[in-house]
């Protein structure tokens, strides 16, 4: 293909369109594949998301977190890392890897996400919050049907301008994105989807496919993804580099 498209579109205050271009092709795979992993979302009493991450770093053939997992744990802007204690009756304890940092607690379950945590949390830049007593579905706390986004594992970039899904591949088709993004430690978390039209937030369901990136280094997925649940998460191998 020869030239260089470039796609650029304004939606509002809160949205970018997509990302560094792309006309066509499959996009070369990122350098790593995930290992099993399972996530967990709630909700706390002032609407702000949780959602943890626990991550084998080998191949199971069914997933449930065990001793000396890694943990990941996103909440507005901040991440707490570090490895699993212990899994006993739903109840996950979770030792932070910042030095001098003591173990918080998550009672999980595949149905309702986390549902209770415990003690104080410390995130990685050095800062603690108090651990939310109860937390929600995010289904059943946010009555608008919003949807979110959480990748994880992302190598290779200082930085994310937005975040959009498209209906078709090559960045055509704008559906929804944003720019209102939380970006570190190699994760990023779209609280909410933005439709296209700036009409409001992005409710609806449907496979896409997702772009995001900073500059002129933009990624996009190699297969569209379902977006259906409050939540969608997306491993950093599912994106291929946006040509």
């Amino acid at each position: 293909m020869i030239g260089i498209i470039a796609l650029v579109a304004v939606i509002g205050f809160s949205m970018t369109a997509c990302g560094g271009g792309g006309g066509g092709g499959k996009p070369a795979s990122p350098p790593s594949d995930p290992s099993d992993f399972v996530t967990y979302t709630g909700v706390d009493s002032d609407d702000n998301m949780f959602v943890l991450k626990i991550e084998s770093g080998a191949a199971r053939a069914a997933y449930t977190p065990k001793v000396d997992d890694k943990y990941t744990l996103l909440f507005t802007g901040k991440v707490s890392t570090g490895t699993v204690k212990s899994f006993t009756g739903g109840v996950l304890t979770l030792a932070p890897s910042k030095a001098g940092a003591v173990t918080f607690t998550a009672t999980v379950s595949e149905t309702e996400g986390i549902t209770t945590m415990g003690g104080t949390i410390a995130f990685d830049d050095g800062t603690t919050a108090s651990a939310p007593t109860t937390l929600t579905p995010p289904s059943s706390a946010y009555s608008d049907d919003s949807k979110s986004i959480y990748i994880f594992g992302i190598t290779g970039l200082t930085g994310v301008d937005g975040l959009n899904v498209y209906s078709n591949a090559g960045g055509k088709g704008h559906v929804a994105g944003q720019t209102n993004v939380e970006f570190t430690n190699g994760t990023l978390f779209v609280e909410y989807l933005w439709k296209a039209d700036n009409s409001g937030e992005y409710t609806g369901s449907g496979s896409f496919y997702v772009g995001f990136g900073k500059g002129n280094d933009w990624y996009i997925t190699k297969e569209k993804i379902s977006i259906t649940q409050a939540v969608t998460v997306i491993p950093w191998s599912s994106f291929g580099k946006w040509e």
